[in-house]
C-alpha cells in the first residue's frame, strides 16, 4: 500500500496536474487551414475558425496570431464574430500576437445589410484579453458605408439614416473585465470601440481615422489610461464627432488618464446625460474641436436626462486650435434647469487655445476653480488665472510639446484633496498643496 501510494504521488504532477493547471496555446496564420488542429506548425486560418473554436477554449488558454491578415469579406460566413467563451479571474482567455508579427483583422465587406443597424467585428466574453492585434476596416468598406464617398458633406435626415445602417466599429466591449492592450484601431467608418461592459481596460493602444466617436464609454469602473487618439479624419455630421462620449446612468466610476487626444473633429471630451463619478486627469488634449464650431475641449450636456453627480476634469493640458473655445454644455428640458457644465468639477487644468477664444457662459461657476486661462478674449472666470503658462511648445502636436518650462505659473500651483498620485509620464506628484497644475509635473 505504501508503494502504490507513493507511485501514484509520483505520477500526480506528471499526468494529473500538468492536465489540470496548464493552459493550452492555439495559433492563427493567414496561411493556415481550418481543418487544422491549431498547432504552431499547422495553426487555423480564418475567423470563422476562431468563432466555432469558442466551444473547445477553456481559461486560461491563448490564441497567437502570426502576422498578415485575417480577411472579414463578403465570402466570410459571418460579418460579427462572437468571442462568448469566458475566461476567470485567475484564468483569463488571451488573443494576442505572436513574437514581433503583426496581424491584422481587415474589415473589408462591400455588400452590408442596412436593416442590420450597426456592423461590429467582435463582442468578447468576459475575463479575455486582447494584446497586440491590430483592427482595420479597408477604406473601400469604409467608403461604402459613408455614402460611396469619403468626402466630408452635410447630409440630409435620410442619408443620416443610410450612413448609420452601414457603420461599422471593430468591437463593442460588453462582456465584464475585459483588456484591450497595445492594439492598434484604424480607419472604421462609425465607432471605434464601444464599452458597455464593466472593469474594462484599454491601455497603451492608438485609435486612429475614426469617422465617428473613438471612444462611446458606456459600462462602470472601468481604467482607460496611456492611449492615443487621433480624429483627424473623422467626418463632421452636426455636433456630434468627439474623441471620447461618456453617456448614460451605468457610465459611472471610470478613470481615464494618461492618454493624447488630438485632432478631434468636435469636442474631446463629452460628459453626456446621468454619468456619474467619472474622472478624466492626466490627459494632454491638442486640437479639440477642430473641424466644428461647436467642438470644444469640454462639453456637458444632457442627453438621457439631468447630469449625475461626482464628474471630474482636472490636471489635464488642453492646447492648439479649437474652433468652438474650451467649453461647451446644451441647456434643454432634459436638465431640468440646471445648467450641465455646473455639475462637472474642472480644477488643475491649463488651457491654451492656438488663436483667442471665448471661455463661452462660464464667467462664475464654483466648479470652475484654479485653472489657468491664455490666449482667451475674455477674463478668467472667477477662481481662475489668465497667465502664460509657459509651456515647452503650445503649437505642437506631440504630449511633449505640453510639458512645462523653467518658472512656469503652473508650477506648485495645483490646489484642491482630489489630484492624481502621477503626472502624464508616471512621474510622482508630490502630496498636499505642491502639485503642478496640468498634466505634468515640471
Amino acid at each position: 500500500m505504501k508503494t502504490s501510494f507513493l507511485f501514484t504521488m509520483l505520477l500526480f504532477p506528471i499526468f494529473g496536474y500538468k492536465n489540470l493547471a496548464n493552459a493550452t496555446d492555439y495559433y492563427m496564420s493567414p496561411s493556415g487551414n481550418d481543418a487544422n488542429p491549431g498547432t504552431l506548425s499547422k495553426p487555423w486560418k480564418t475567423l470563422d475558425r476562431l468563432k466555432t473554436a469558442q466551444a473547445i477554449l477553456q481559461p486560461g488558454d491563448t490564441v497567437y496570431f502570426r502576422g498578415g491578415n485575417y480577411l472579414i469579406n463578403d465570402a466570410s460566413k459571418k460579418g460579427t464574430y462572437a468571442l462568448s467563451k469566458a475566461g476567470t479571474s485567475s484564468k483569463r482567455i488571451t488573443y494576442k500576437k505572436y513574437s514581433n508579427e503583426v496581424p491584422v483583422i481587415l474589415y473589408d465587406r462591400r455588400t452590408i445589410d442596412q436593416s442590420k443597424g450597426h456592423l461590429v467585428a467582435m463582442y468578447p466574453g468576459n475575463y479575455t484579453t486582447f494584446d497586440g492585434l491590430t483592427f482595420r476596416q479597408t477604406e473601400a468598406s469604409r467608403c461604402l458605408a459613408l455614402e460611396k464617398d469619403c468626402v466630408s458633406r452635410g447630409l440630409t435626415s435620410s442619408a443620416k439614416a443610410r450612413y448609420y445602417a452601414k457603420a461599422v466599429r471593430a468591437m463593442v466591449v460588453s462582456g465584464s473585465d475585459v483588456i484591450i492592450r497595445n492594439c492598434v484601431v484604424d480607419n472604421f467608418s462609425s465607432v471605434g470601440m464601444s464599452f458597455p461592459g464593466a472593469n474594462v481596460i484599454v491601455e497603451y493602444s492608438t485609435f486612429k481615422n475614426i469617422s465617428n466617436h473613438s471612444w462611446y464609454l458606456q459600462g462602470a469602473n472601468g481604467i482607460y489610461r496611456n492611449n492615443t487618439i487621433d480624429g483627424s479624419r473623422q467626418i463632421p455630421k452636426g455636433g456630434s464627432i468627439f474623441g471620447i462620449q461618456i453617456q448614460y446612468q451605468t457610465t459611472r466610476s471610470n478613470k481615464i488618464y494618461g492618454n493624447l487626444i488630438k485632432n478631434t473633429a468636435a469636442s474631446a471630451v463629452v460628459f453626456s446625460g446621468k454619468t456619474s463619478y467619472n474622472e478624466v486627469f492626466n490627459n494632454v488634449l491638442i486640437n479639440p474641436g477642430m473641424k466644428l464650431d461647436a467642438g470644444k475641449a469640454v462639453s456637458v450636456w444632457c442627453e438621457d436626462g439631468p447630469m449625475g453627480a461626482g464628474n471630474k476634469f482636472y490636471n489635464n493640458t488642453v492646447i492648439g486650435k479649437s474652433l468652438g473655445g474650451i467649453f461647451g454644455d446644451v441647456l434643454t428640458d432634459k436638465c431640468l434647469g440646471v445648467r450641465p457644465i455646473s455639475k462637472v468639477e474642472i480644477r488643475n487644468n491649463i488651457f491654451y487655445p492656438s488663436t483667442p477664444v471665448k471661455t463661452d457662459l462660464f464667467q462664475n461657476y464654483s466648479n470652475v476653480a484654479n485653472n489657468i486661462f491664455y490666449n482667451i478674449s475674455v477674463s478668467a472666470p472667477t477662481g481662475n488665472r489668465l497667465v502664460n503658462p509657459s509651456l515647452v511648445n503650445p503649437l505642437g502636436l506631440t504630449a511633449a510639446s505640453a510639458m512645462l518650462k523653467a518658472g512656469s505659473p503652473a508650477y506648485d500651483a495645483g490646489r484642491g484633496t482630489v489630484f492624481p498620485k502621477t503626472d502624464y509620464s508616471g512621474r510622482a506628484r508630490p502630496r498636499g498643496r505642491t502639485f503642478d497644475i496640468g498634466a505634468f509635473e515640471y
